[in-house]
């Protein structure tokens, strides 16, 4: 016979909390924001768009402003003048940081659960 513990279960969602992130342009430093929860599906909803857009100039255009929701110090007028291969990298970099915060937090859910 198993004892019933009746310790309380505490989930601490601080362990959860991603690490600050930051990149380097032109030897300024710019920190990735957190995103809510509203600001994330935003950003989802950024990232359809900018899959099913037609063109290169469009799919840019989108990327600048899912990158302007992340990280609001970087200021549009110096994402609009990176080469684009640099535009790229950053976009596909912030999206892999996204997709790791989600992929944490089914594993933190599925920890919990247990």
């Amino acid at each position: 016979m198993s004892e019933v513990s009746n310790k309380p279960r505490i989930l601490n969602l601080d362990e959860f909390a991603p690490p600050d992130t930051k990149f380097i342009y032109q030897a300024l430093e710019y920190e990735v924001q957190l995103l809510s929860t509203e600001a994330y599906l935003r950003f989802l909803q950024g990232r359809e768009k900018a899959e099913s857009a037609s063109t290169d100039e469009a799919q840019a255009l989108v990327g600048i402003e899912m990158l302007g929701m992340v990280v609001p110090t970087f200021p549009k007028e110096k994402a609009m003048t990176m080469p684009f291969p640099q535009l790229i990298k950053l976009l596909d970099w912030i999206q892999g940081l996204m997709e790791g915060d989600t992929k944490n937090l089914n594993r933190a859910v599925e920890q919990t659960a247990r």
